[in-house]
């Protein structure tokens, strides 16, 4: 029983901390893609700066791995069955849902983009539940979609100024990356029983990385490489730092998912939006406290608190 509470408050703080470090990295990004923006406006920048966050994110994990003496292990994990596995995981997750999320965000604003992609915990519950058989209380789901709606409401801002001509278009990419997120969860957490969370978002962050810095290579512009390395310096600079926190954010995401399934895990990562209000008001970025936003954030962390619950039947479950 007690070993079985600690893992859960293991996993749980693994899950919250996943999404802090994820509020810092979408800031950072965010500030990081303003400044190139000025400098390029290729169609294909989200591309670019998708490719600095994650091999980034695959340079800090390999480090890591390498001051542990873990790099033979890495790459003995990548050829097994469970790497492949990842490394297809990391296909779905990186760049089909990254480059998806970020044309959701060109095409139908960030605010659409946000409210779809945020119900991406509540699709990966039912994917784990229906191909992982793993265990999910009514109390549970109500949790899942509490922080769900609650995240709706932190995005949303009663603004139509982001309906354009291909607002559908910007819809359905939205949605196709949290599908996408969403099965990437979940092949990681049936690969992880072979293998660590920290193996397992090495090879993810790895994989993902170098496909998206080939997927630049052949279909950037070249004229735009030379203008986003001498003026837009800090911009680089700021994905870098970025790609770090990213690297950290999915580490302690897999292995929230591993600990305590994809109910809790990917429930306590959606606190990311209540982080980034919080850091945003801190900074002083003009973030406007209103009832709607109030009332997100309470369920956001009543969504949380609901999947958290361990109780005396779970436990024995």
């Amino acid at each position: 029983m007690d070993a079985h509470r600690r893992l859960l408050r293991i996993g749980m703080m693994a899950g919250l901390g996943s999404g802090f470090c994820w509020a810092v990295n979408n800031l950072l990004f965010s500030h990081g893609f303003t400044v190139m923006l000025g400098v390029s406006s290729a169609l294909l920048l989200p591309l670019f700066c998708a490719a600095i966050n994650d091999s980034c994110a695959a340079v800090s994990l390999l480090l890591v791995n390498g001051a542990k003496g873990l790099l033979g292990s890495f790459f003995r994990a990548i050829h097994s069955r469970s790497g492949r596995v990842i490394c297809l995981a990391a296909l779905i997750g990186g760049p089909a849902g990254q480059l998806a999320y970020y044309y959701g965000i060109a095409y139908a604003g960030a605010t659409y983009a946000l409210m779809i992609t945020a119900l991406y915990p509540v699709i990966g519950c039912v994917l784990a539940w229906f191909f992982l058989k793993q265990k999910i209380t009514l109390r549970m789901w109500l949790g899942i979609l509490l922080s769900g709606l609650g995240a709706v409401l932190l995005t949303y801002d009663g603004s139509m100024n982001a309906i354009q001509a291909d607002f559908s278009l910007g819809i359905i990419a939205a949605l196709l990356a949290a599908c996408c997120w969403a099965s990437e969860i979940v092949l990681a957490v049936y690969a992880m029983s072979d293998l660590s969370a920290s193996m397992a978002i090495t090879i993810r962050e790895c994989i993902s990385g170098s496909t998206l810095l080939l997927l630049t290579v052949l279909f950037f512009p070249l004229a735009e490489f030379g203008s986003l390395l001498t003026d837009a310096s800090m911009g680089l600079f700021s994905l870098a730092c970025a790609g770090v926190l990213a690297g950290l954010s999915y580490l302690l995401f897999y292995l929230a998912n591993k600990t305590v399934g994809c109910a809790r895990g990917t429930a306590t990562n959606a606190t990311y939006l209540v982080w980034g209000l919080l850091l945003s008001m801190f900074l002083g970025t003009g973030t406007e406290v209103t009832l709607r936003v109030i009332i997100g954030c309470a369920g956001v962390l009543l969504g949380v608190l609901l999947v958290s619950i361990n109780t005396e039947e779970e436990s024995d479950g």
